[in-house]
């Protein structure tokens, strides 16, 4: 009875590594098109140093030095990017981490966002003109929020705006970030 179960418990294990294998040569390779989707915002890559504002909830604004690392992961696949601002003091004033992706069957970017407070989003992502101009944003209760960055000199200086909507329609500033890459 004892081998009757280690046999059938054989049997079952190469049948489910067969039909994973099976599964997986079925599977178009999507790596290039990525990877040549992925060129349309190429010119992010490296470190950004500058300075950004941000309006607080309640209505204070902040400012703080900004240094943004974005590196190529998984053989130039995805971009994780991430942002440290420093208040006055010294102190974090902002830390977020994001991965930025091509979805290949649906032919959309995409950025999933963290940040140290314990928040994390997907959002949509937009090239408006490849490594030029980008729109991210996402929704929030009570309305959405947008990001417009804009690369400009040839890629060597970043501009970003973000703006918050109740409606749609009425925008309003919430951050402004302008980075020179090093």
């Amino acid at each position: 009875m004892i081998r009757l179960t280690k046999f059938l418990h054989t049997i079952l294990l190469l049948g489910a590594v067969a039909f994973a294998v099976t599964a997986q040569a079925q599977m178009p390779d999507v790596k290039e098109p990525v990877q040549s989707a992925m060129q349309s915002v190429s010119v992010m890559a490296g470190d950004w140093t500058g300075s950004s504002w941000t309006v607080s909830p309640d209505g204070s604004r902040k400012n703080a030095q900004m240094h943004e690392t974005i590196q190529w992961k998984l053989e130039n696949t995805v971009l994780l990017i991430e942002g440290v601002g420093k208040n006055e003091q010294g102190d974090n004033a902002h830390h977020a981490l994001g991965i930025l992706s091509f979805e290949p069957f649906s032919k959309t970017y995409q950025l999933n966002s963290h940040i140290a407070e314990g928040l994390s989003t997907t959002a949509s992502f937009e090239v408006v003109l490849p490594n030029e101009k980008f729109l991210w944003g996402y929704e929030v209760p009570g309305g959405e929020i947008r990001f417009t960055i804009t690369l400009s000199q040839n890629g060597t200086h970043w501009h970003e705006k973000g703006e918050f909507s109740p409606d749609g329609t009425n925008w309003y500033p919430t951050m402004e970030m302008n980075l020179d890459k090093e």
